[in-house]
């Protein structure tokens, strides 16, 4: 009785948590969890995706196959409203150990399945405990804790979550410089390597210093026949510096996302505060200038008051485009605050006459990519009416005969990207090309709502630091013709694609959102459009089968010797 008494409590807390904040007790040796709806619930989840892509027989009986023997599909004996979570242990070696923790009646046919597969079961308070290591269960020794864990109402259908903490993090740290200085092992007439082992390894302990003021890391996925939403999210410890970021204000009303188009595979539109960001730029600052040598710690100081310089301009919204025309770039974005000419002006000379260059020429990583980046500024590069516009070109080059670069070719050994910028009603605006640049001027001169402005495809939603749409009928062609250009086994491809942009398929949707003490993304699939991609792929595939096997027949007939007449 105590023992039931003690669980109820739990579960009590657990609730109450969920609406006042109580963190749940988490065993100090419980590495992650990965946390599942309830057999029969996730099972009719999963088929309802399922019948929407793939219907048909073949479909419906692939789950009894393979999941007959457990119950499937009621699965008798197994609760309906309770979780079932996979629990990874601390165990002392390398890999963690794995206890399974459900709620399963004496009569239900999957006990004597696991049996049968020699999986190892513990009945404890009501709930069945199984592993293929029977010592796994003497790791449990607070199970409440667990069942409090399993009742906690989480963020997605299913849901892998990783404990973090201190000594977690300095293990994975550890582990992390471990691989970059064997990946660097010095040779005899290679000097360098060992400054580049430091610089890597000085990397991983900026991470880890982030990473330790995190309770968690997350991923997960919600399915249904309408939307399938796969995510992540981290909570911080509250009162760090991490934490303050993850509980900033965001989201809400976004007047700048009146003013561009929605037009292109992918729009957006942002709202954050400046404060909060520029409070913890100044603890990764801090943080970095205590890892770094003098050279670095100069760079970091000229960043720093860049930072603050664009800070004084900005509120902390935008919203932006991006799309191709003929494979060529059509990029738009309007950012709101008081910006000046002067300002916006000293503050690019900064970025990319200093620091960009300093930056792309000491980092290993573009090094040994074989990369070269120049970047020059033109202060006089046009004026659409009275509107001083700006430009920045940024020419790209690699090394074709280096061999850490992988996949270069003679003519991409140089690319340039050349991209425009000006100050409009005290908004900084850039574009991809100059024609677009005199069509946003119009826009945020004329102050007006434009159709299909870009804040009309989001709600202005409370804690919404950045949401995006993304056009999947563009993303699913994108560079498809191009390539049937170069290969003409790729134009039925490009066509079929290119026809899915009159099937009306819904668009992709995305969120990052804080708030207390959390960060969250999320990325929101229409199910029928899914439905309707894969049912185009199949015709293709079908059609390009049947077309080789008649090759195959054509060239085994030609292949096949003359009849020998008779006598």
């Amino acid at each position: 009785m105590r023992l039931k008494t003690i669980s109820f409590t739990c579960l009590l807390l657990a609730g109450l948590g969920q609406l006042t904040g109580i963190a749940t007790e988490v065993p100090a040796n419980l590495v992650g969890v990965a946390k599942f709806p309830s057999p029969k619930v996730f099972t009719d989840k999963v088929m309802s995706v399922a019948r929407v892509i793939q219907p048909g027989q073949q479909t419906e009986m692939l789950p009894l196959f393979l999941l007959g023997g457990f119950g499937y599909p009621n699965y008798p004996g197994i609760s309906e409203t309770d979780n079932v979570s996979v629990f990874f242990l601390d165990s002392g070696s390398v890999q963690p150990s794995i206890v399974i923790l459900g709620k399963v009646g004496e009569e239900s046919p999957l006990r004597q399945t696991l049996q049968t597969m020699q999986w190892a079961m513990e009945d404890r308070d009501g709930w069945l405990l199984l592993s293929q290591d029977p010592k796994a269960f003497k790791l449990i020794e607070n199970l409440d804790a667990l069942v409090a864990i399993n009742a906690e109402k989480a963020d997605f259908d299913v849901t892998a979550r990783f404990y973090l903490g201190k000594e977690n993090v300095k293990q994975w740290a550890w582990q992390f410089k471990q691989m970059i200085a064997e990946a660097y092992t010095p040779t005899s007439d290679d000097e360098s390597k060992p400054l580049e082992i430091a610089k890597q390894q000085r990397f991983v302990d900026l991470a880890a210093q982030m990473a330790e003021n995190l309770n968690w890391f997350e991923i997960g996925i919600d399915l249904s026949a309408e939307t399938i939403t796969i995510g992540s999210g981290a909570e911080a410890i509250a009162n760090t510096p991490e934490g303050i970021l993850f509980s900033s204000s965001a989201g809400g009303d976004i007047p700048v996302g009146k003013l561009i188009s929605s037009d292109g595979m992918m729009s957006y539109q942002s709202a954050i505060s400046v404060d909060a960001i520029m409070a913890y730029n100044d603890v990764l600052v801090e943080r970095a200038s205590k890892m770094t040598g003098e050279k670095g710690k100069a760079w970091l100081v000229e960043y720093a008051k860049m930072m603050k310089d664009y800070a004084k301009m900005s509120d902390g919204t935008s919203a932006g485009r991006m799309g191709f025309s003929e494979d060529l770039p059509e990029v738009a974005a309007v950012y709101g605050g008081k910006f000046t000419n002067k300002a916006v002006l000293d503050m690019s000379s900064i970025a990319y006459n200093k620091l960009a260059p300093e930056l792309f020429e000491n980092v290993s990583l573009f090094k040994d990519l074989g990369m070269d980046y120049t970047f020059t500024l033109n202060k006089e590069a046009g004026k659409v009416g009275d509107i001083r516009v700006y430009s920045l070109t940024t020419v790209i080059k690699m090394d074709p005969e280096d061999p850490t670069v992988p996949g270069v070719v003679p003519e991409m050994t140089e690319q340039e990207q050349v991209s425009y910028f000006a100050v409009v009603n005290e908004m900084l605006i850039s574009t991809a090309s100059m024609s677009e640049m005199k069509k946003l001027v119009a826009n945020v001169q004329a102050g007006e709502p434009v159709a299909k402005n870009v804040a009309s495809q989001f709600k202005a939603e409370k804690g919404a630091a950045f949401q995006y749409v993304i056009n999947m009928a563009d993303y699913a062609s994108f560079g498809l013709d191009a390539a049937a250009e170069a290969s003409p086994e790729m134009k039925e491809w490009a066509d079929a694609m290119n026809k899915l942009k009159e099937a009306n398929l819904a668009p992709a949707t995305g969120a990052i959102t804080v708030g207390d003490n959390r960060l969250k993304s999320s990325l929101s699939l229409s199910v029928p459009s899914i439905a309707k991609v894969a049912q185009v792929v199949q015709e293709i595939q079908a059609k390009q089968a049947m077309e080789q096997m008649k090759q195959q027949q054509e060239q085994e007939a030609t292949e096949q010797p003359a009849s020998s007449e008779p006598m």
